[in-house]
């Protein structure tokens, strides 16, 4: 709308203003924004920032949807996508179900009294109610998904680790390292671990894995 001729945005009262000629072409495309006019819009930068510009204004940027659909997600042995599941992800989905949720038939809606209408009591606008609903429950599984990113990460690093550590450990020829060394790379479990252990622990630790009695 707002790439219209025409059409502009204050941003003092956070409104969309725009002639009447530009108004009724607006309306001839999409009669339900007939509300729009003359009507704050407070949350217009935070519609933007969870859809991008071009659902707000029709001019570039990623659809969010898109954005987490390209992700490519691999890795060695175990990988991220192992560690994160793809409902984690949908978002699609997640914003489909908030927007159904909030256009239910509600038993406390308005009702009609003889010769007028009764307005609703509610002063927030729904669909703002619903933009806030979804970035709430976007935000909590982004974080769950950084967590699990960072632990990733940290797994990467001690599996590069691993070597230079069992080398150090006397009494190994070089036969022995390498097999301890693929053996924790391989599984994640016994190389969180290897690692939580001092280096005496880890001695212990390694003879026993190559003794068979662990």
């Amino acid at each position: 709308m707002l790439s219209r001729s025409g059409v502009g945005w204050n941003e003092s009262t956070m409104m969309v203003e725009c002639t009447d000629e530009a108004w009724s072409e607006c309306l001839k495309v999409d009669d339900n924004a007939r509300s729009m006019r003359h009507k704050s819009w407070p949350y217009y930068y935070d519609w933007i920032e969870i859809f991008g510009k071009d659902r707000a204004t029709g001019h570039q940027a990623e659809d969010l949807f898109d954005a987490a659909s390209n992700v490519n997600l691999s890795g060695p042995s175990r990988t991220l996508s192992e560690h994160i599941e793809m409902n984690d992800v949908n978002m699609e989905e997640e914003f489909n179900e908030t927007m159904s949720e909030s256009t239910q038939p509600s038993s406390t809606g308005t009702k009609k009294s003889v010769g007028r209408k009764q307005k609703s009591d509610q002063s927030s606008d729904p669909l703002c109610e619903v933009m806030k609903s979804f970035a709430k429950k976007t935000g909590a599984r982004l974080e769950k998904i950084a967590q699990r990113i960072g632990y990733e990460y940290d797994v990467s690093s001690a599996r590069k680790d691993v070597y230079s550590i069992v080398r150090e450990i006397e009494g190994l020829n070089l036969q022995e390292q390498l097999l301890i060394s693929k053996i924790l790379v391989k599984n994640i479990d016994e190389l969180d671990l290897f690692f939580s252990l001092d280096n005496a622990a880890r001695v212990e630790f390694v003879r026993m894995k190559l003794a068979g009695s662990i």
